[in-house]
Formats: C-alpha cells, sequence, structure tokens
C-alpha cells in the first residue's frame, strides 16, 4: 500500500529538491517504524487505505518507543493532528518530566508537518525524540511511568487546555500518588467526554491543593480520584436543579466505602460527600454542621480526625 505524502511545512517550499528528497525520506522511515507492518504490504489499495484512515482516526495520537542497541538512549516517535505548540509540549515532556525531578538530556530531536492525500487533507506532525537516560535506575523509572505518561502526553497533544493544565500540574506532582490521580482523572476524560468535561482539571488541581498531605497519604490513588470524580458531578447536578429552580434547597449525598492506611494498619471507613445550594446571602455549611447532622442519625460514630475539607 502506498501512501501520498505531502510537506506541509511552508518553509520546506524554500529548500532545493535535494534536501526536500531527504526529509520526505526521513519522514517515511519513521512512519515505518511507527506504524504497523501490514501498512507497507502491497495489497488491496482502496480496502487498504479505508483500513488505515480508520486505524489513524481510532489511534491518533501514536506512540511509538524503541530502545537504541547497545546505548542506554531511548527513541520515542510521536504521529499526531497538528496542533499549534505541540512540538513545544511534546519536547518539555521528553527533556522535563520522563524521569520525575529530573532534566534529560535530548541527544536528536526532529518534526515534521505532513499529510496523506489518499486518506485525508488533514495536516498531521510527527515529531522523534532521542534521549540519554544515565542510568538503570533512571530506565526502570520511566518504564514504570510509561502508561502515565502516555496518558499525559496524548491529552495535552488533543488541546492547548489539556496541555497547560498538565504543565501547571507538574510543579504540585510530588508523589507517584498525584501523578496516577492525575491518569485516572485524564482517563475519565477520553472514556466519558459526555459526562467529564475539561474543567474537571482545574477542580482536581484545587482539590489536591486544599486537601492535608495526610489525607492524601491514608488514602489510595482510586479513592482520591472518585472523590474527585464525584463531586465534579455533584456540583455539575446542583448546577443543573439550580437553573430550573433557584429557589428550592437542594442537598445531594453519596457515601463512599474505604480504608485508611496509616502506620502499616488499615482502618474500614465510610465517607460522605455532600453537595447543598445556599439560598440566603449569608448562610454557612461548615464542619460541625456536618458532624452534628450525622450524629443526630448515628449518635455512636466516631468521626476520622482531618478529614474534614
Amino acid at each position: 500500500m502506498k501512501l501520498k505524502l505531502e510537506l506541509k511545512n511552508n518553509s520546506f517550499s524554500s529548500l532545493d529538491e535535494e534536501h526536500q528528497t531527504s526529509h520526505m525520506n526521513s519522514l517515511k522511515a519513521l512512519l515505518k517504524k511507527a506504524l504497523p507492518y501490514s501498512f507497507h504490504e502491497r495489497t488491496n489499495e482502496k480496502e487498504d487505505l479505508k483500513k488505515t484512515q480508520v486505524y489513524l482516526n481510532e489511534n491518533l495520537p501514536i506512540i511509538k518507543w524503541s530502545k537504541i542497541n547497545e546505548t542506554n538512549s531511548i527513541c520515542i516517535i510521536l504521529i499526531s493532528k497538528h496542533r499549534k505548540n505541540g512540538v513545544n509540549f511534546f519536547y518539555d515532556m521528553v527533556s522535563r518530566w520522563l524521569v520525575f525531578q529530573k532534566n534529560l538530556n535530548v541527544d536528536l530531536f526532529y518534526s515534521i508537518d505532513f499529510s496523506i492525500s489518499n486518506i485525508h487533507n488533514d495536516k498531521l506532525t510527527l515529531m522523534q525524540a532521542v534521549i540519554s537516560v544515565e542510568s538503570q535506575k533512571d530506565l526502570d523509572s520511566i518504564e514504570k511511568n510509561k502508561k502515565t505518561f502516555e496518558t499525559e502526553l496524548r491529552l495535552g497533544m488533543l488541546s492547548d487546555f489539556h496541555a497547560n493544565r498538565i504543565t501547571e500540574f507538574k510543579g504540585l506532582s510530588n508523589d507517584r500518588k498525584t501523578a496516577m490521580v492525575q491518569e485516572k482523572i485524564g482517563s475519565l476524560i477520553q472514556k466519558k467526554p459526555n459526562q467529564f468535561g475539561k474543567n474537571i482539571f482545574s477542580e482536581m488541581q484545587q482539590f489536591l491543593i486544599m486537601s492535608r498531605d495526610e489525607f492524601k497519604s491514608q488514602r489510595d490513588y482510586h479513592h482520591i480520584s472518585r472523590i474527585i470524580s464525584i463531586l465534579y458531578m455533584i456540583r455539575k447536578l446542583l448546577k443543573q436543579k439550580i437553573e430550573v429552580n433557584s429557589d428550592k434547597r437542594y442537598l445531594i449525598l453519596k457515601f463512599l466505602k474505604t480504608k485508611l492506611k496509616a502506620q502499616s494498619q488499615e482502618k474500614s471507613v465510610l465517607g460522605v460527600l455532600v453537595g447543598i445550594n445556599f439560598l440566603k446571602e449569608h448562610e454557612v455549611f461548615e464542619e460541625k454542621h456536618l458532624l452534628n447532622a450525622i450524629k443526630n442519625f448515628l449518635p455512636y460514630v466516631e468521626i476520622v480526625e482531618n478529614s474534614f475539607f
């Protein structure tokens, strides 16, 4: 199957034929590495072009990892729909965030805009980065965090909004658990875009900043992710109800079972998330109000210290 490739960067038109041919050959070679082998076989042309179009629509952005033989260097190839500043985002991610809190040396970086004219005329971007990795420890860290890294990379290539949120959030990511929460929330946006909008990233950041370190350390990332996503849905539902009738009081409760971990011990607890709207200007709803309400129905419960947020 032959893909009809066209270079899309205006600067290529000013190059002589030899240099244009060189860039085209580089593009073909990198596509051959990044796309499945079957794409390069000579079979039914029309049928394969359709399959290629479906594959690209379903899988972009495409990420291909490879280790360069007998070296501690890693090659990452990314193919995505063109986005302004996307190349800068990719470079920052591989050089600054592939290994946590460590800048890696980028030995080679290459990017090129192109289209596949016999499939569609959408502008695509192919990027390649070859990174030096100093130690086996760093290689192990990259392998361990690869899934999280790919999720962030794909989200960031979809829009400036996601890219900005990810890079802002990186400044807060002081442990593995926080990064895993981000991965979980990012996955929700991809799987359920009709339920979870872009602004859940802002709510996630606010929650992680406002909640105490001990609160986060005692709860696993699944539970923290559930809290963030449910609070988001509660706010969304409250807003919808208020738009229908702003003079009515609405109360939404959600109970969550989980286990707290502290000093190698586990304790089963029940959490409660509350959504309530205010009808008057000076109304308040504080920790003491929630505790009194719970004890009215469950007088013998013990409140977990520092669990209010």
